[in-house]
């Protein structure tokens, strides 16, 4: 999967901030699942639409981590981008 340059489009985003292989069990109510392998925090909706756009530009998976959400991810994790 191309992370590099995924990480390297975020990291030039103003209102994004990421992390690798964060651990989903800390995000999910059950506190189950594996790491992904991009995390990324966004400020607002213009930072969401800037990353939503280079993660579609570098072919990485994605998915919206809503609050509240009830998820449910692997021990293997996601691999891809959770935002």
């Amino acid at each position: 999967m191309p992370t590099e340059g995924l990480l390297t489009r975020l990291s030039a985003l103003s209102g994004v901030a990421t992390r690798c292989d964060e651990p989903l069990s800390a995000h999910t109510p059950l506190r189950v699942g594996g790491p992904a392998t991009v995390w990324a925090v966004v400020q607002d909706v213009e930072a969401l639409r800037s990353t939503l756009t280079a993660a579609r530009a570098e072919k990485v998976r994605w998915r919206l981590l809503w609050p509240l959400e009830d998820l449910i991810f692997r021990d293997a994790g996601f691999h891809g981008l959770i935002i």
